[in-house]
């Protein structure tokens, strides 16, 4: 019993306090409401350059395997332009979009470019990924 009259006496204490601060009913949903979607834009920022990432790794691997049947002696470049897309297809299905890939050579030089686009998960921010291999090409000389 000492409890309770204990809380009736400080009931208008508590009142008068709550009316000196203010009323911070519903002040905790008016804070989420501000930095939910600051944290949710974060979150998906984070996993635009990730993808981003992945997107650069894989047309680089693309590109190195593609670039080295393009310096062996016996390849062609279609052979090696079929091999980077098949890869960029195996590899990067879904992390490159419209992938691009050329062959040249010059100079007794190999060179495979492979280019892309990232998927957009944040709407106006178009990123490209280009990725080169470049080399001699390989001669096999008899000792």
């Amino acid at each position: 019993m000492p409890l309770i009259r204990a809380n009736r006496r400080d009931a208008p204490r508590r009142r008068q306090q709550r009316r000196r601060r203010g009323d911070e009913r519903g002040s905790a949903t008016a804070e989420a409401l501000l930095v939910l979607p600051a944290l949710m834009l974060l979150l998906v920022a984070g996993l635009q350059f990730a993808l981003y990432g992945l997107a650069s790794h894989a047309a680089a691997l693309a590109a190195e395997e593609a670039g080295a049947v393009a310096r062996s002696a016996l390849a062609t470049p279609g052979a090696a332009a079929a091999l980077a897309r098949e890869d960029v297809r195996a590899i990067a299905s879904g992390m490159l979009v419209d992938p691009v890939v050329t062959v040249t050579e010059t100079h007794g030089r190999a060179e495979v470019t492979v280019r892309g686009r990232v998927p957009e998960l944040l709407p106006g921010l178009h990123l490209s990924v280009r990725a080169v291999s470049a080399g001699p090409p390989q001669e096999f000389r008899p000792a």
